[in-house]
Parts: structure tokens; C-alpha cells; sequence
């Protein structure tokens, strides 16, 4: 059985080294990913991604498989069955991480976005969402989606974007 691929990890810290860390890792079949707030040599998480079972066809954040790195650019791909997703991550400057998140879809999802599990109460001021639309399901998780309306075509492509920031 081989082993599961390393950690990997990209920061926006500023000159005192404070600022945000995402950090993906690999659980069963998938990457998920947890949001950090650094300061000084101490990493706080924030949020970490909800993730779907194996066989969903439509799990709470986008099923991401490969994962490619390029200075300070992560590129993430996935699918199941009925969806493919690429996700960027882009450290922009001290202090903020942007995600985008395409997914080209065969069918009419009932929910497609990315889904985090709260971890620390500065998590709903830290996300900020640049194209699509948040929500905060409860005091535990946060939910962030396409603001565009599923057509009712398919294929077709949705995509939402966010960043984190302190």
C-alpha cells in the first residue's frame, strides 16, 4: 500500500511572520484543508473543510485528488461521477489567501460550494466571499456557494470565490 502524499502547506505572513497558513492533507481519497491564524510561531485553526463520504456524487466541498504547487500558487483537481473541480489558492500579499473554485457539472446538484466545520470564533470574520454567496449555517459551520442559479442545461461550469484574511 503506499503512502499517503505529504503535507502541504502555504503561508501569507507578513514581516513579523503573522498572518494565515492553509495547510491540505490527505484523509482517505481526498485532500481536505484547515485555515490557520498565525502569529508569531503559534498556528490557531480557524475552519477546516467539511469533506463527502467516498460515493457521494455531490459532497460538501470540491473532491480534490491532485494537487500541484507553484511558488506561491497551489492548483487542486478532482471528480466524481457527475462533477470535476479545479480549485486555485493564492497566497496575494501578507495576511490574505484567495481560493477559487470552478466545478463542470453533468448534473443539477441539490448543494454545491465549500463547506468548513468552525473551529475558533474569528472564523465568520475571517472569510470573505468575492464571488458567490455565504452563509453561516450555525455557530459551527460555514458555508460558501455559487451565486449563480444552476441552469438547467448541463454540462455547464459554476464557480465561487473567497478569501481569508486577517
Amino acid at each position: 500500500m503506499a503512502s499517503p502524499p505529504p503535507m502541504v502547506a502555504l503561508d501569507a505572513l507578513d514581516e513579523q511572520r503573522q498572518g494565515l497558513r492553509v495547510e491540505f492533507h490527505w484523509r482517505d481519497d481526498r485532500y481536505f484543508h484547515t485555515i490557520y491564524r498565525v502569529t508569531c510561531d503559534t498556528a490557531v485553526p480557524v475552519v477546516t473543510s467539511l469533506e463527502g463520504a467516498e460515493d457521494e456524487l455531490f459532497p460538501a466541498s470540491p473532491c480534490l485528488f491532485e494537487l500541484h504547487q507553484q511558488e506561491q500558487v497551489l492548483f487542486l483537481t478532482g471528480a466524481t461521477s457527475v462533477c470535476h473541480w479545479s480549485l486555485s489558492v493564492q497566497s496575494m500579499s501578507a495576511n490574505r489567501l484567495v481560493f477559487e473554485v470552478a466545478c463542470r457539472l453533468k448534473a443539477k446538484p441539490p448543494w454545491l460550494g465549500s463547506k468548513y466545520e468552525v473551529m475558533h470564533d474569528s472564523a465568520q470574520e475571517m472569510l470573505h466571499t468575492l464571488s458567490g454567496k455565504a452563509m453561516l449555517n450555525d455557530s459551527e459551520q460555514i458555508c460558501i456557494a455559487s451565486a449563480a442559479e444552476v441552469p438547467l442545461e448541463f454540462p455547464t461550469t459554476l464557480q465561487w470565490k473567497y478569501a481569508a484574511r486577517v
